[in-house]
């Protein structure tokens, strides 16, 4: 009897959602993904971030996946973390039995409203967002006080091998600087216990600790099946926290047999004028979602870093819409539709990239995922 052929997994940096009503960048990454997948006949997982010790954000997932079915996304295709946190947990504590995760007394730095807490032997970040470097004292800037230094704590700490595997990373100009942080995680002891209650806790051989949040969703790539090969879609903005999971999901499978996850990590999209503020920021939602959907694919690049929302193919698909009653016949139409339109108005970086010989791997053709 064959083995039945399993398809590959096209899924998406965990999306949080914070209000009722998103931007229309927020469903930058899942669009692109659902394309991805279309085109190379992949399974989609669209993963929405609701962990969180500080607020309930439940109420806000409805909103985000109704509009996301608009997009021809289906709710099967969305998985949240935290109805997913017992197998989380589980991966979690596999990481223990593996040494990655261990229990650790040591000193530690803690502000006053416990946003900022690490280990006291690490080197400041000078660019950190949340705190800031007086001396060598690190500066809450949430609660602006300095940080305390705590001896002697017991913590939990999360290491990883020299060796960890990176795999691809498309576009191929971002390998230089994945590899480069590939290199860094290793040099690093990641604090992932926490002082004040997360709601989650680990029980380890000695104490029970709080687990940080983020610490537990960045696992998720574990849950999505050991046999299948996946491809993490995130902005390159977010390309350490993509290095840091699959690194994470590297430890928690068999490093020997365990497949390599490729990254894909399409441009930031900013705005280049206010023309097209009103659509981005809630318009859309009274419109086709063709728009949307035309807006975001002809928006991306793989060629730079950043990239500007594409005014003159939203006026064109306008147009055009309207010229077709509004509507096409099926998905492969409209998807043939969106890449005549993108060489249209020469908007073909993306298509470009993906045909590069070196970004195909070794068993995966992505040269037909764009017509």
């Amino acid at each position: 009897m064959e083995k039945e052929e399993t398809k590959d997994i096209i899924t998406t940096f965990p999306i949080g959602v914070r209000s009722n009503q998103s931007k229309l960048g927020l469903f930058m990454v899942p669009i692109l993904a659902d394309f991805l997948r279309r085109r190379n006949d992949s399974e989609l997982r669209v993963i929405i971030n609701t962990l969180d010790s500080y607020r309930n954000r439940d109420e806000f997932v409805l909103p985000y996946t109704t509009q996301l079915s608009r997009f021809g996304i289906s709710s099967e295709e969305v998985l949240i973390d935290k109805d997913n946190k017992s197998e989380l947990m589980r991966t979690v504590e596999r990481l223990a039995k593996k040494g990655y995760l261990t229990e650790q007394t040591r000193d530690k730095y803690l502000c006053s409203c416990g946003k900022l807490e690490m280990l006291a032997d690490i080197n400041l970040n000078p660019s950190a967002r949340f705190y800031s470097i007086d001396g060598r004292i690190p500066h809450c800037n949430l609660c602006n006080s300095d940080a305390k230094r705590i001896k002697n704590m017991p913590v939990l700490v999360m290491t990883y091998p020299q060796d960890v595997n990176n795999g691809l990373v498309i576009p191929s100009h971002q390998e230089k600087e994945a590899v480069r942080l590939y290199q860094d995680i290793p040099e690093h002891d990641f604090l992932v216990s926490r002082s004040r209650d997360t709601g989650i806790t680990f029980e380890g051989d000695l104490f029970k600790y709080n687990l940080d949040v983020d610490f537990l969703w960045m696992n998720y790539l574990s849950i999505l099946g050991k046999e299948r090969s996946l491809f993490v879609v995130g902005s390159n903005h977010v390309l350490w926290h993509l290095c840091l999971m699959n690194a994470l999901y590297q430890c928690s499978q068999d490093r020997q047999t365990a497949k390599k996850s490729t990254l894909i990590t399409p441009s930031y999209v900013i705005e280049k004028s206010d023309n097209i503020r009103g659509f981005i920021n809630g318009g859309y939602e009274n419109e086709d979602p063709n728009l949307s959907r035309i807006l975001v694919l002809s928006s991306i690049s793989l060629n730079s870093k950043n990239s500007f929302w594409n005014e003159g193919i939203l006026k064109y698909s306008r147009r055009r819409l309207l010229e077709l009653n509004r509507g096409y016949d099926s998905n492969s139409d409209l998807d043939n539709s969106i890449s005549k339109s993108i060489k249209y108005l020469k908007r073909d970086n993306m298509e470009r990239a993906l045909k590069e010989g070196k970004m195909v791997g070794e068993t995966h053709d992505i040269r037909g995922w764009l017509i």
